[in-house]
């Protein structure tokens, strides 16, 4: 990841905030998170729509391969 792109650990990042961070698209973290590639411990809910994503996940090195792969 790159270092510019680390963030407070205490901050919740939308779905494009999040993307931005990582250089992908928000709908393929929404796939991440429905394929359960990211760990339930870093997402908060609010009502049935609405998800955030730790900036702690970002921090800890959250990778892809560019094709949907490890993160």
């Amino acid at each position: 990841m790159n270092e510019s792109a680390t963030v407070s650990v205490y901050q919740w990042l939308t779905y494009q905030e999040a993307a931005d961070c990582i250089k992908v698209h928000k709908v393929t973290l929404q796939r991440w998170i429905k394929d359960g590639r990211i760990k339930e411990k870093y997402l908060r809910r609010f009502g049935d729509k609405v998800i955030r994503i730790s900036a702690e996940w970002l921090n800890e090195g959250a990778e892809t391969d560019g094709h949907g792969g490890e993160i």
